[in-house]
């Protein structure tokens, strides 16, 4: 409801002299037979898969480093500690500094 919402109450009497039919009631009635059946009815189960939670550390589990994903920053430094390792092979093997 607005500020701007119009409502008319008028009697039974009118609806019936311009044929408008009041199937509200008959609607609400029909809903509510329903819910009441779906309240009855045990829960239906929409899970798939394994039982995993969505975040295993939030619950205490810790899933394997291989698992987890590590992203970027994982990747970015293996690539640095493989060209260190790479730099100071190459410097043992020339026996001096770069």
């Amino acid at each position: 409801m607005t500020d701007y919402t119009a409502m008319v109450v008028v009697r039974d009497e009118v609806f019936d002299a311009h044929g408008i039919k009041r199937s509200n009631k008959e609607r609400l009635a029909i809903e509510e037979a329903a819910r009441q059946q779906r309240a009855q009815r045990p829960a239906v189960s929409t899970l798939t898969g394994l039982p995993v939670p969505n975040y295993p550390a939030a619950v205490g589990l810790a899933l394997p480093l291989k698992i987890r994903g590590q992203g970027l920053p994982g990747n970015v430094f293996a690539q640095i500690l493989f060209l260190y390792c790479l730099i100071q092979f190459k410097t043992a093997a020339v026996g001096g500094e770069i």
